[in-house]
């Protein structure tokens, strides 16, 4: 398959953003701001009044998230659950014919959403063998199944493993290019949100009580991982749209 013009697809999901501004906006401020938030304060409210000291060996700190998960495990997995159905309803507001609304975009998002997370089950447990056999094949592999959200609201097949042959279909002869575009965007995005946190946690310290810092920092974080969300879910977008238009070129007629 001929390789992607990364160039065209850093403009067509500005291009997207700027069409699409507005509904993004409601759905990452809805499905991902606000549960990012009451999640927070939940498992604020629940965090031990003593600051648990840093895990000093792997093995510490692998039983200190298994147990955080485990103790955790209900607002997490709400969590997740909800802002899987707000990108699925990002992605089917982009990527759909006909311009959907808001409403149809969550009623088709709702939808997929049994498939999509049946898919995401055997990606996760394909990226667990990819990561025990080796690091570099997992990362290829995890670039491979970018597209199985954008396949999903695209597309909407009714099997899951349909969803992930597509997405590494697709991708084929561009595993690497796609891997240095999520790379660009997880470090960058790492980064401003570590910056951003940062200088929130220090100006609310100095300014504000301890709870009214504490919620200041919720509400960053939230902001800053619907902003990440929408960053997302424009280049995974774009990413299909160059994918599956060259699929189109290739296949036989």
């Amino acid at each position: 398959m001929t390789r992607i013009d990364l160039n065209k697809i850093w403009d067509d999901a500005r291009a997207m953003a700027s069409a699409n501004a507005e509904l993004l906006a409601v759905l990452a401020g809805m499905f991902v701001m606000l549960p990012m938030i009451v999640s927070l304060q939940l498992l604020a409210a629940g965090a031990p009044a003593e600051a648990t000291p840093p895990p000093e060996t792997m093995e510490a700190m692998l039983t200190l998230y298994t147990d955080y998960v485990a103790a955790h495990w209900q607002v997490l997995l709400g969590r997740e659950l909800v802002m899987t159905f707000g990108v699925l309803a990002m992605l089917v507001l982009l990527l759909r014919e006909g311009r959907p609304t808001v409403g149809e975009s969550l009623r088709v998002g709702l939808g997929l959403l049994p498939v999509y997370l049946l898919a995401e089950l055997l990606e996760g447990f394909m990226l667990v063998a990819a990561f025990m056999a080796f690091v570099l094949p997992f990362f290829y592999l995890l670039a491979r199944l970018a597209l199985v959200p954008s396949v999903a609201a695209a597309e909407a097949p009714s099997n899951p493993i349909r969803l992930i042959v597509r997405s590494i279909a697709l991708t084929r002869g561009n595993g690497l290019r796609i891997l240095l575009v999520l790379a660009i965007l997880f470090l960058t995005s790492q980064l401003a949100m570590r910056v951003i946190g940062m200088m929130v946690s220090i100006l609310g310290g100095l300014l504000l009580p301890r709870e009214l810092a504490m919620f200041l920092e919720q509400i960053t974080l939230g902001a800053m991982s619907a902003l990440v969300a929408v960053a997302t879910v424009l280049l995974t977008a774009a990413l299909y749209r160059a994918t599956s238009v060259q699929d189109a070129r290739l296949s036989p007629r």
